[in-house]
């Protein structure tokens, strides 16, 4: 809500023809002044990013084993000392 109050001021006190003029000169000046310069999307790139297969199966969920989160609730609780679960494993 702030920064659409902030705009409409902006836009009020300065043409919005100027800024558009300003943004304009600013793009293409930026061409003449680094040629070389590679422009790039961060966010565009970030969303058009596709995982291979192989990343996916890397990245796929592990399945819960239940046995192990119940013995370390065990622990922090104090049913087994550190010298029981050592040995169970």
């Amino acid at each position: 809500m702030a920064v659409f109050l902030v705009a409409a001021i902006v836009v009020y006190f300065i043409p919005l023809r100027f800024i558009i003029l300003a943004w304009g000169t600013k793009k293409f000046s930026q061409r003449l002044i680094r040629p070389n310069h590679i422009d790039n999307n961060e966010l565009l790139d970030f969303l058009s990013h596709c995982p291979s297969n192989s990343k996916l199966e890397q990245w796929r969920e592990l399945p819960l084993v239940v046995y192990q989160k119940q013995t370390l609730l065990d622990i922090k609780a104090g049913r087994i000392n550190n010298n029981d679960s050592k040995k169970k494993n």
